[in-house]
């Protein structure tokens, strides 16, 4: 599994981000995620979406079995620099907003 964190601003989602949760969510996420993949057998990649509350995870998205933006991401930053912390966009974020108002979010 590769976690990534949802860039939003109000209801847009604008890229993707180095996960910053803990490492104890990140490992239930992984071990539900594990779960549903051995359930589910999908035909090709995958994503499930989770989001945190009150410290634990609640599964609201699944793409089984087609690509999301979040695999070309992961993709090229494994390529071309893995290990190394990644913001990516996608969209063009409005005028007065930077890289570091999104990276705080």
């Amino acid at each position: 599994p590769h976690p990534v964190d949802k860039i939003v601003v109000g209801s847009s989602v604008y890229g993707l981000r180095t996960s910053s949760a803990s490492k104890e969510l990140l490992a239930t996420i992984g071990a539900w995620t594990q779960e549903l993949v051995d359930a589910m057998a999908p035909h090709g990649m995958s994503s499930f979406g989770f989001l945190p509350v009150n410290g634990q995870p609640v599964l609201t998205d699944t793409h089984a079995g087609s690509l999301t933006t979040e695999h070309f991401t992961k993709l090229f930053h494994d390529m071309y620099a893995g290990g190394a912390t990644f913001c990516s966009w996608n969209q063009h974020p409005r005028n007065g907003l930077d890289v570091w108002h999104f990276w705080s979010r």
